[in-house]
């Protein structure tokens, strides 16, 4: 039988809502299989307390299989036997010592047929991580790019939207299309005062009159 992990995984799996019995709740609900997995880790990785050591091995794994690029083939070729990708799988995690949930959920993967799902996971679990230390993304896209004081000026406005405790994440994006102005997009609420869209609907409001 697997590991802690694979239980609390195949609990997720089966169960919804509030059926969950005995797991730390995620700070942030995401979603589908990929999902399911990455709550599942995240809940077991809080009671071991080394959910930053998680994150880290994730980080890695993602580097490493972009730099080689045989362990992306092992995971999504499907005529590999489970035991055959079990054993390969565990000796490169056990040489880059990754921790052991992660050990774990690799073969949990490999024995529900998920390891296509990996990648999905690893983003699941990122979103949770954020959503841990409280982070709020926020991407901004101007046409050219702020100067110092007006980004400044911009950050202490987004921060006025914040509860207490949360961290403004700022992304800014340069989309020259949107010709002035800028898009704010923070959590779930989308703000155009874009040039090109003002444009837009001017132009349809003449379209009304004529």
């Amino acid at each position: 039988m697997l590991p802690r992990i694979c239980n609390t995984c195949r609990s997720y799996i089966t169960a919804s809502g509030n059926e969950v019995k005995g797991l730390i709740k995620s700070p942030l609900s995401v979603p589908g299989i990929s999902g399911r997995y990455a709550q599942a880790l995240y809940s077991a990785g809080y009671k071991k307390k080394n959910l930053e050591i998680l994150e880290k091995d994730f980080e890695e794994i993602n580097l490493l299989m972009a730099e080689v690029p045989q362990i992306k083939i092992i995971i999504n070729d499907k005529s590999f036997k489970k035991d055959d990708k079990t054993i390969i799988l565990r000796k490169i995690l056990e040489k880059g010592k990754f921790d052991k949930l992660i050990c774990n959920l690799f073969e949990l993967l490999v024995e529900n047929n998920r390891l296509s799902e990996l990648e999905s996971i690893m983003k699941s679990f990122s979103r949770i991580m954020s959503a841990h230390r409280k982070e709020v993304m926020c991407t901004v896209t101007t046409a050219s790019p702020l100067n110092e004081k007006d980004k400044k000026k911009l950050t202490e406005n987004l921060k006025k939207n914040l509860k207490s405790g949360e961290k403004l994440i700022l992304q800014t994006v340069i989309n020259s299309d949107i010709i002035g102005g800028l898009i704010v997009e923070m959590s779930d609420k989308r703000l155009d005062m874009s040039i090109a869209t003002r444009i837009k609907e001017i132009a349809n409001s003449l379209r009304t009159l004529i």
